[in-house]
């Protein structure tokens, strides 16, 4: 399974290659490779227990080398060849994304218990191509990855897509439903459909939906904690 994470970064070159070569539409499907081998290799691993039978080999380590590569590199490289934001805002736009994620990457609190991330998990891979194929306006774009690169690290809770403890099954089909829209979307290109834009950037909103759910809960136990104490100490 170490091979199957590791193939990830040829299939990240892959990519790298395509937008080089200004091919939009093999970078992108390369992208959705590297993301569902991403899904993947995880549970295959951990169900074929792999930490036992290679000790000396750490999956979790490789995963981030990988991801760092597939997620944000390739994705930096898009933006820039593809020209998402303003010319002036490029280079500055490129070395936040480099930047913020490599500071989000060596995070030691990056995941809670229940499988939600702690801040902006740096999904450039997923980001950039809905930029691209929403055909955004570049302001709209810089604004959105500002706002992205800030998040990378605050405590504000997203979620795992896949591993997320509460209403997994149906995150887990969201999170496939856009893989396959991006896919789809792809190969329509240069085609734009306005039912395309829906089904490209309803998931993003849900997401965003169940983070704002996540705040409002951490809220009202912070509060209710709060009280609890103030009762105790005024009894």
């Amino acid at each position: 399974m170490h091979l199957l994470t590791a193939s990830g970064v040829l299939v990240g070159m892959l990519s790298l290659v395509a937008v080089l070569r200004q091919d939009a539409r093999a970078a992108l499907l390369w992208l959705v490779v590297a993301q569902v081998i991403d899904g993947i290799d995880g549970p295959i691993a951990r169900w074929l227990r792999v930490d036992i039978v290679l000790p000396n080999l750490d999956g979790y380590t490789l995963d981030l080398v990988v991801d760092y590569v597939t997620c944000v590199v390739v994705p930096a490289a898009f933006l820039y060849r593809f020209q998402l934001v303003p010319g002036w805002a490029m280079m500055p736009s490129v070395s936040l994304v480099l930047f913020t994620s490599a500071l989000w990457f060596s995070r030691k609190d990056m995941l809670t218990e229940d499988h939600w991330f702690r801040g902006w998990p740096a999904v450039w891979n997923l980001a950039v191509p809905c930029m691209y194929l929403a055909g955004t306006h570049h302001v709209i774009n810089l604004v959105v990855l500002v706002l992205c690169a800030s998040f990378t690290m605050t405590n504000l809770p997203f979620v795992h897509p896949l591993q997320v403890t509460d209403g997994r099954v149906f995150t887990a089909a969201v999170t496939v439903v856009w893989l396959i829209t991006l896919v789809t979307l792809t190969m329509m290109l240069p085609r734009h459909t306005a039912w395309g834009d829906l089904f490209l950037l309803g998931p993003p909103c849900y997401y965003l939906g169940l983070t704002a759910n996540r705040v409002r809960e951490e809220r009202r136990e912070r509060a209710s904690i709060g009280m609890s104490k103030k009762m105790r100490l005024t009894a």
